[in-house]
């Protein structure tokens, strides 16, 4: 997972290979964000399609996404939020349903 900006994030996302994507909205004083990242982590793996975006630092991607409390996960599939999950407890199926999309994409490409 790695962290990224706002324009970083916005080139990712409408690339040619624009997704699916994986995104965190976290910030560095919400203790549900440090429980959930260590999960996402460790079933992601080094996945490069799943990016951070601390809150504190890229205001304007979680107002853009109506983020209203933390943490928030989004699946976003070229340029379009296809998933959301307000304050995941596990990352179990917000991980599931990712790997599923990605199946999924890549058998119909």
């Amino acid at each position: 997972m790695i962290e990224v900006t706002t324009s970083e994030f916005d080139a990712r996302i409408s690339g040619s290979d624009s997704g699916p994507y994986l995104v965190d909205f976290w910030s560095p004083i919400c203790g549900r964000c440090y429980a959930l990242r260590p999960q996402l982590e460790g079933g992601l793996g080094d996945e490069d399609h799943a990016m951070a975006i601390n809150v504190f630092d890229e205001p304007e991607l979680a107002e853009r996404y109506d983020v209203k409390s933390l943490p928030v996960v989004l699946l976003i599939d070229s340029g379009k939020v296809v998933g959301r999950y307000d304050d995941p407890i596990l990352s179990t199926q917000v991980i599931e349903d990712f790997r599923k999309l990605q199946t999924k994409l890549r058998l119909a490409r």
